[in-house]
C-alpha cells in the first residue's frame, strides 16, 4: 500500500514549517535591532541606531514575505495530503474557514470599530481551528502509520497530541489563576508557569518536525 499523494504533501508541508521556522526567526531578530543603541534618553550613536533601524526593516520584510511563501506551502502540502487521507481534507475545510473567520472578523471590526468582543470571537474562534487542524494532520500521520503498519509513526503521532494537551491545560490553568488569585500571586505563579509553557511548546514544534520528518520519510520509502 502506498500514498504518493500523502508523501508529497507532508514533503511540502514540512517545508512550509521550515520557512514558517525561518519566518518567525527573522522577525524576533528584527525586534532586537529594532530597538536604538541609547543611554538614558539620548542616543549614543546617531549612525549605529539607524544601521539598526535598517537591519530591523530588512528583515521583518524578508520574514514576512517567507511567511507568506510558507503559509502558501502549507495549504499545498495539506490539499495534496487529502487526497489520501481524509483527516487532511478535514483540515484543510477547517483552513479555509478560518480564512472566511478572520475576513469576517475583519470586516466587523471596520464596521464596529469600538467593539472588542467582535474582535475577541475572531481571534479565539481562529486559534481554536489552528489548533483542531493541527490534530487533524497529526491524526492523520498517525492513521497513514497504521494503514503502514508503523508503529513508530503511531507512536511519535500519540505522544506528540499529548504534549499539545499539556500545552493547552497549562494555559488553561494559567488563565484560572489569573481570575482567581490576587494580583501579585498570580503574576509569579503565571510566570512560573509561562516558562514551562514555553518550554512544552519548544518540544512542541521540535516533535512536530520531526514527525514530519520521519512521515516523509517513511511514505517516500513505501
Amino acid at each position: 500500500m502506498t500514498f504518493p499523494n500523502a508523501a508529497k504533501g507532508i514533503k511540502t508541508l514540512f517545508i512550509g514549517e521550515l520557512l514558517a521556522l525561518i519566518s518567525a526567526i527573522s522577525i524576533g531578530l528584527s525586534i532586537i535591532f529594532s530597538k536604538p543603541i541609547v543611554s538614558g534618553n539620548e542616543v549614543v550613536d546617531i549612525a549605529a541606531a539607524g544601521g539598526q533601524l535598517t537591519m530591523a526593516a530588512i528583515l521583518i520584510s524578508v520574514g514576512g514575505i517567507i511567511a507568506i511563501v510558507a503559509y502558501i506551502m502549507q495549504l499545498v502540502g495539506i490539499a495534496k495530503a487529502a487526497r489520501d487521507e481524509e483527516a487532511f481534507k478535514g483540515a484543510m475545510y477547517l483552513i479555509l474557514f478560518s480564512i472566511l473567520l478572520s475576513i469576517a472578523g475583519a470586516v466587523l471590526a471596520y464596521i464596529f470599530p469600538t467593539s472588542n468582543l467582535l474582535s475577541g470571537v475572531g481571534t479565539v474562534g481562529t486559534n481554536i481551528i489552528e489548533i483542531l487542524v493541527t490534530f487533524l494532520i497529526i491524526g492523520g500521520i498517525g492513521t497513514l502509520g497504521a494503514k503502514l503498519n508503523d508503529t513508530t509513526l503511531q507512536e511519535k503521532a500519540t505522544k506528540l497530541l499529548g504534549i499539545i494537551m499539556t500545552v493547552i491545560i497549562l494555559r488553561l490553568i494559567a488563565n484560572i489563576v489569573i481570575l482567581l488569585f490576587k494580583e501579585s500571586i498570580a503574576e509569579v505563579i503565571v510566570t512560573i508557569l509561562g516558562i514551562v509553557i514555553l518550554v512544552f511548546t519548544l518540544v512542541q514544534y521540535i516533535a512536530y518536525l520531526s514527525l514530519l520528518a520521519t512521515a516523509r520519510n517513511t511514505l517516500a520509502n513505501k
